[in-house]
């Protein structure tokens, strides 16, 4: 799975679905007898109230004292005394009706005697249930649960141990204010219905076993209008007309063992493109999209195809399933891996002809079609077995989804291999990060697994141990792993295993389980020693790096087992050397120097390491100057390594000030970014007084290249110009107080709103988005929200949204609050209207005072199981005063809701950074300022 999203908080609450689903699971069977209704009605209260028990069977007290024990409802993970064998679904969907209605029927091995059966299920009506075991049938009914995840089936004989079947007639919602179980969305008109089940949701589909450890086939059965077309896991096996006038019944082959949150389906005027027949086993490949989009395809056509037959040769194995259609819906969180029906959002995986060139584009539906279909066997072919281990899912398809993208395309411009690893660094520095693997035990765990941790870091971790092993060594593993396990589950224990039988002496499991269980970044501090007559070395230290300002955490010392690569010189001369830094500290020897002290060091060769490094003396100049020969993706990771440690309280931002002008001069656009966005931090840094000399220096810095560069891509001009024309431009422009750039993106952005050929996507994002912020006023804000109300296309609606979030007058901001808080915005549009806070510091007071007096009415379009996003908000205030203010109110007004109280300490603690980086660093910005 991938969820895109600009702040932990967006992170967590994409996986909110998982925090509504305690725990998650699986379920199969086959084909139910009776056919559903074809019109369900609205549930009354009274229809989905909890039935009451039925009566225990005569007997001794114990016998009593068992049956009260078990009819207590389970509170995260179900009870042991029964697992399901096999599921079958019939279900009937209407995507123009609120509900849809379903029958399963699940085989089952009773491990136990038991009056009570427990299942998963959340927000549906049984309408009817029986337990059939031993050639008898009971009418089963609904026990009484507080906890609206389970089901609890009581009936009047226990049931013996041995094989039972479950049948299960029943009424369920579809979802319109979220992407959980069976959602419904529109475009152009149309409905369609599509399913997401990770972490927990499928129970909100169908009652079923609903923890990943249950892996069984699964057998579907879909009656949709007969226009419609209704996709699953698999193929289809047969369709036949009715059960009614207009309808149609769709059957579909038995799935292989998979979890229930690997079952998948879609319906609706769906179209389906053919990309053939391929790989080892020629499997057939598809694109689905919403009806008139056809023609979008082009990219998708070409990647699922490349990126299949790039992972059947890693793997050594064929593709694992029938068939792999890719479905384009119209707005989802990212996508999500079904076994041969992945999801993902329209605007990544589709783009009209011209738009899927732009790199912006490419970058992402690369990286997620390599992610998405990694996932074919890194998650559904080998599972875990319980959701601690999630990472050997994400952390996995992100690592994959990196090598491919870097290997089987030459532009390094789309992708410089240090973001992901960089942004699990800043989420890995805070006190309340968690470890990669660590225990998930509570419901409110759920919450933020789908994090920076599990995606960058764990692939960052794989990746430094991958050549700490060896690439032919860590392959050999990885293919081991998949053979042994292919259609079970595993744990992280089960992989270490593998990899320490492929690489025989090197005792990986206890160097990887030291990343792996414990969380943090190492810092690694090195001090070059030159004494006379001694040769070279260099001394290591380790410790976590801890920022400044984290409240109410211990600092008790821990230790990695961390392979540390490095690369010094004289001049252009270099040699390399790697360790394993087991200690606290090391004094290594520099093989290889002689009895010459090196110029310089690079204390991460190749960027690999997870780990940060703090340089002494003047090493670190050295190699942000340029004077130390390093590539462009070291000299990258020296310098987020030195914000991280200036923004911690380790360093000064006046040294990362005076390596302004030398990283603003450099040719590889990369690296230009990462200057841009050091110029860009600082500006928050920045005493009132002293924001002239702040706009004079971005404007001497990068004033002429931005100019130069324009705002309009020309033809030939290189990947990475492109990808920086944004940035570079916007900061110009609004921060360096260029008239000109801000005037002649006004112009484009008005001419873009006028006409949307006028300006790719990616151009009218920027110009827009740098007109509202240096030059909005209430004429141009005006014209973005007539635009919008024309414009329906999801894609062409965001660069609005964006812009309009980015107006800084007091009554615009009240405008643009008001306007999320209305009709007129959708739940998945809200964030991007609210998130001018975030992106601009200006911004954060003013969009905070204005959504506390709309809360009422932006609490009511998100609904209970996404409130907390709201608390986004109070995170991009930076004081003391202001975090208990924002504490207090969410505190109030948030009281009860899903995950709060994580949500509240997170955003106090990412409060209490910005203050304590601001109370650290601001005079040192102002005296270089005043020295500049």
């Amino acid at each position: 799975m991938i969820r895109r999203s600009r702040s932990w908080l967006a992170a967590a609450l994409a996986a909110l679905a998982a925090l509504a689903a305690l725990a998650a699971g699986s379920c199969r069977g086959v084909a139910p007898g009776r056919s559903p209704e074809l019109a369900p009605a609205e549930p009354s209260a009274a229809a989905s109230a909890p039935a009451p028990a039925a009566p225990a069977s005569p007997g001794s007290a114990g016998a009593a004292s068992a049956v009260r024990a078990e009819s207590r409802p389970p509170t995260l993970r179900l009870p042991p005394n029964a697992a399901p064998r096999r599921q079958a679904i019939d279900l009937t969907i209407i995507p123009e009706q609120p509900t849809f209605t379903g029958e399963v029927e699940i085989d089952i091995d009773v491990r136990e005697p038991t009056s009570v059966l427990w299942l998963n299920a959340k927000e549906i009506e049984v309408r009817e249930a029986s337990i059939e075991a031993g050639g008898a049938r009971q009418v089963a009914t609904r026990v009484p649960a507080r906890q609206g995840e389970f089901l609890g089936l009581s009936v009047p004989r226990p049931i013996a141990p041995g094989p039972a079947v479950v049948r299960i007639s029943y009424r369920g919602r579809l979802v319109d204010d979220d992407y959980t179980g069976l959602f419904r969305q529109r475009e152009n008109g149309a409905a369609y219905v599509f399913s997401q089940f990770e972490i927990g949701d499928a129970r909100r589909a169908f009652p079923c076993f609903d923890e990943p450890a249950y892996r069984i086939p699964w057998q579907l059965t879909l009656r949709v209008a007969r226009e419609n077309a209704a996709l699953a896991n698999t193929p289809v096996a047969r369709e036949s007309a009715g059960p009614g006038p207009g309808m149609k019944t769709v059957e579909f082959r038995p799935t292989p063992p998979l979890s229930s949150y690997l079952v998948a389906l879609a319906v609706g005027p769906l179209e389906l493109v053919s990309v053939g027949k391929v790989g080892a086993r020629q499997v057939p490949l598809g694109i689905a999209v919403p009806r008139g989009r056809t023609g979008e395809t082009r990219a998708a056509r070409r990647s699922t195809r490349e990126y299949l037959l790039a992972l059947e040769r890693y793997f050594g194995m064929p593709y694992p399933f029938d068939k792999l259609d890719s479905v384009a819906v119209p707005h989802l969180f990212g996508a999500m891996e079904n076994a041969g029906l992945i999801t993902y959002t329209a605007d990544v995986l589709l783009a009209r002809p011209g738009e899927d060139r732009r790199p912006d584009f490419l970058s992402h539906h690369r990286e997620d079609v390599a992610h998405e279909t990694a996932h074919q066997w890194f998650g559904d072919l080998v599972t875990m077995t319980w959701w601690d281990d999630l990472w050997l899912n994400e952390s996995f398809a992100t690592w994959l989804e990196r090598k491919l993208t870097s290997g089987t395309h030459s532009d390094a411009e789309l992708g410089d291999g240090v973001s992901d690893r960089e942004g699990a660094m800043r989420a890995d520095a805070r006190p309340s990060t968690r470890a990669i693997h660590g225990p998930v035990d509570h419901r409110d765990d759920f919450l933020f697994l789908f994090d920076p941790i599990n995606y960058g870091k764990g692939a960052a971790v794989i990746a430094m141990f991958e050549r700490w092993v060896g690439e032919d060594a860590f392959q050999k593993g990885v293919r081991s792993y998949l053979r042994r396990y292919q259609w079970k589950n595993a744990t992280s224990a089960d992989f270490l295993a593998e990899l320490d039988a492929a690489a025989p002496g090197r005792d990986v499991a206890a160097a990887f389980t030291s990343f792996l269980d414990q969380p943090g970044v190492p810092l690694v501090s090195m001090e070059l020693h030159c004494g006379a007559g001694q040769p070279p070395a260099l001394e290591l230290r380790q410790e976590r790096l801890r920022a400044a300002g984290a409240r109410g955490r211990s600092a008790a010392p821990q230790r990695w087992k961390i392979p540390v690569c490095i690369e010094f010189g004289t001049g252009k001369r270099a040699a390399s050397q790697c360790t394993l830094l087991d200690k606290a500290s090391e004094l290594l020897p520099l093989e290889g120097a002689g009895s010459r002290c090196p110029t310089w060091v690079n204390g991460n060769a190749d960027a690999i390491g997870y780990y940060r490094v703090s340089y002494g003396g003047e090493l670190l100049a050295r190699v942000l100057d340029g004077r130390a020969p390093v590539s462009a993706r070291e000299r990258i990771s020296a310098l987020e390594d030195a914000i991280a440690l200036a923004d911690a309280g380790h360093l000064s931002y006046g040294v990362l000030m005076a390596s302004l002008p030398a990283l603003a001069r450099v040719r590889n656009f990369s690296v230009l970014r990462r200057a841009i966005r050091l110029a860009g931090a600082i500006e928050d840094l920045v005493p009132p007084e002293r924001q002239g000399e702040y706009a004079a220096l971005v404007s001497s810095l990068f004033g002429a290249r931005a100019r130069a560069l324009g705002w309009k891509p020309r033809a030939g001009e290189p990947v990475g110009a492109r990808l920086v024309r944004p940035a570079l431009l916007g900061l110009v422009a609004v921060e360096g107080k260029d008239a000109a750039l801000a005037g002649e993106a006004e112009r484009l952005g008005r001419a873009w709103l006028r006409d949307p050929s006028t300006l790719p996507l990616d151009v009218a994002a920027a110009v827009l988005g740098t007109a509202a912020a240096a030059r909005g006023g209430a004429e141009l804000y005006d014209a973005c929200i007539a635009r919008l109300r024309r414009e329906k296309a999801l894609e062409r609606r965001e660069p609005i949204l964006g812009a309009l979030a980015r107006f800084r007058d007091p009554s615009l901001v009240a405008r643009t609050v008001e306007l999320a808080a209305s009709a007129e915005i959708q739940f998945n549009e809200m964030s991007e209207l609210l998130s001018g806070g975030e992106m601009d510091p200006a911004l954060a007071e003013k969009v905070y005072d204005e959504a506390v007096r709309r809360f009422a009415a932006l609490v009511h379009k998100l609904g209970a199981d996404r409130r907390i996003e709201l608390l986004q908000i109070g995170g991009a205030l930076c004081s003391s005063r202001r975090r208990d203010q924002a504490d207090r109110f969410f505190a109030d007004k948030l009281a009860g809701a899903p995950g709060i109280a994580m949500a509240r300490g997170k955003m106090r603690e990412q409060i209490d950074l910005c203050a304590a980086r601001r109370a650290a660093q601001s005079a040192e910005v102002a005296h270089a300022l005043e020295g500049g």
